[in-house]
C-alpha cells in the first residue's frame, strides 16, 4: 500500500509540475507588474518582471510544499511608500491570486470544450478507472495524459487563489482586505497586524493540521472551497482523484 500511495503520488505530481510552475511564475509576476505600473519600480530592479521561473520560484518553498503540502513562491518586494492609494495597495496584492484564478479559468474552458467534442478523453485507453486502478504517469494515452496536465493546472491554480486569498496575515487576502476596508475598520486591521504571526499558526493549523490528525480529508476547508471552484469551472464528471498529496503522507502510506 505504501508502493502505491508512493506512486500515485508520483504521478499527480509530474501531471501537477506544469501547473504549478505556471502559477507560482505568473502569480508573483502578476504582483510585480501591477506594482510597477503604480509607481514601484523596486520589482524591475530587481528583476521580478520575468517569466523565468527560476526568478520566480524559491527552492525551500517548492521543495516543502512537495515534501509536507505547504510551501511559498519567492515574495516580489512590494514599497507600499509609492503606492499611497489603498486601492491600488489592495488590486497589487490582489494581482497575484486573480491571475492564478484566469489560468483555472482557462484551462477549465479547455477542458469543457474537449470533453464535449471528445467525451472518452477522460478514460485512460486501457479504461481503468477507479482509484486503485488510476495508470502511472505515462501511461494511459497521449490524449488522457494531457487532460490530465489540464485538469491539474485548473485544480491546482483554483487552490492557489482559494488558498491566497484568506484574509489572514501575511497572504495576499488580508492585504486585499486591509487595501479595500482598512479605512473602516482601522482597529481590525491594527489588532491583526499586531496578532500576524499568531494567526498564520492558527489559520494554517486549522487548514492542514487538524484534519489531518483527525484523519478526516472531508474536513480540510481548503479542499472544500477550492473543488466548489473547480466545479464552477468545469462540469463534468470528476477524475477519481485531484491535485496531489504531499510526499511525507504517500511515505506514511496515507
Amino acid at each position: 500500500m505504501q508502493t502505491d500511495s508512493f506512486q500515485l503520488f508520483i504521478t499527480l505530481l509530474l501531471y501537477s509540475l506544469p501547473g504549478l510552475i505556471v502559477g507560482f511564475t505568473l502569480h508573483e509576476l502578476a504582483h510585480a507588474a501591477v506594482s510597477v505600473r503604480f509607481g514601484d519600480e523596486g520589482p524591475r530592479r530587481d528583476g521580478r518582471l520575468s517569466l523565468d521561473p527560476v526568478k520566480q520560484i524559491d527552492p525551500i518553498g517548492f521543495g516543502l510544499l512537495i515534501a509536507i503540502g505547504f510551501g511559498f513562491a519567492r515574495p516580489v518586494m512590494i514599497n507600499t511608500l509609492r503606492i499611497r492609494s489603498a486601492a491600488r495597495q489592495a488590486l497589487v496584492a490582489f494581482a497575484g491570486p486573480a491571475t492564478n484564478l484566469l489560468i483555472a479559468a482557462a484551462a477549465g474552458a479547455v477542458l469543457r470544450i474537449w470533453v464535449a467534442a471528445s467525451p472518452d478523453v477522460t478514460v485512460p485507453n486501457n479504461g481503468l478507472v477507479a482509484f486503485g486502478d488510476f495508470p502511472y504517469f505515462g501511461r494511459g494515452g497521449a490524449s488522457f495524459i494531457a487532460f490530465w496536465v489540464l485538469y491539474q493546472t485548473m485544480y491546482i491554480n483554483a487552490l492557489l487563489f482559494v488558498f491566497n486569498m484568506i484574509p489572514i496575515p501575511p497572504l495576499d487576502g488580508f492585504k486585499v482586505l486591509k487595501g479595500a476596508f482598512g479605512r473602516l475598520i482601522p482597529g481590525v486591521i491594527r489588532w491583526m497586524e499586531r496578532n500576524a504571526q499568531l494567526l498564520a499558526v492558527a489559520g494554517l493549523a486549522a487548514i492542514f493540521l487538524l484534519p489531518r490528525l483527525g484523519n478526516d480529508t472531508g474536513g480540510n476547508v481548503l479542499t472544500s472551497a477550492t473543488e466548489r471552484v473547480v466545479n464552477f469551472m468545469y462540469h463534468g464528471d470528476p477524475p477519481p482523484v485531484t491535485g496531489f498529496d504531499s510526499l511525507l503522507n504517500a511515505l506514511s502510506g496515507r
